[in-house]
């Protein structure tokens, strides 16, 4: 998502410096696997003296060995890396580089209109786009006619699906390709906008109505 959103930057300024800054915090290897490995080890060592506790206390329980070693195997499993923590880890790594390049206040224009998908409501998504400053304009629930981009994503897997594709990039070309044209060809925001029109007199008359 924070890819995206500089992505998304760097395609709306014509800045040279800001440009160039971009480019640095979007090729730096964030996350690898260097990185990943490196985190969960702070991420277990971090554990380590808490489930060492742990043990001291069930081998001090007066319990039979076979209740204890039961215990001990429900604990030794429960030692592995936590997968928020670790995601919470790199995420400040991510957040870190874009605090440290000055770039914070390109992202208070931006407002993200999107449906409820789980990835899109997940508490450390919204807690990004609070710390960019990025508005998030929600959707009702089951209504993807509410989002402009389902109009050129729609019309582009359509002529996608009629064209033989090869391989996996041959289908990445023709769909980024078939996305340009087809937002180029029609206005998709106008029809947007008068759906949305629409949609807000036909609830405005519908509540009128029902309160005479």
């Amino acid at each position: 998502m924070v890819v995206f959103l500089l992505e998304l930057l760097k395609e709306n300024t014509d800045d040279q410096s800001k440009i160039e800054e971009l480019d640095r915090i979007l090729n730096r290897p964030n996350i690898n696997q260097d990185l990943v490995e490196n985190e969960m080890k702070m991420e277990l060592g971090y554990r380590e003296k808490d489930f060492t506790e742990k043990i001291d206390v069930i081998n001090r329980l007066n319990i039979p060995c076979e209740s204890k070693k039961e215990r001990l195997e429900k604990l030794l499993n429960k030692f592995t890396v936590s997968t928020n923590k670790l995601l919470y880890r790199i995420r400040s790594n991510q957040m870190d580089n874009i605090q440290n390049s000055n770039l914070l206040n390109m992202f208070s224009g931006i407002v993200i209109v999107w449906d409820n998908a789980k990835a899109h409501i997940a508490h450390h998504v919204r807690d990004i786009m609070d710390f960019l400053g990025v508005r998030i304009s929600p959707l009702p629930v089951r209504c993807p006619d509410y989002n402009p981009i389902e109009y050129p994503w729609g019309d582009s897997k359509r002529e996608t699906a009629k064209e033989p594709i090869d391989d996996e990039n041959d289908l990445k070309n023709f769909f980024e390709e078939q996305f340009y044209t087809q937002t180029e060809k029609n206005n998709y925001s106008d029809y947007w906008f008068k759906l949305i029109h629409e949609k807000r007199k036909f609830y405005a008359d519908k509540i009128k109505t029902s309160t005479i």
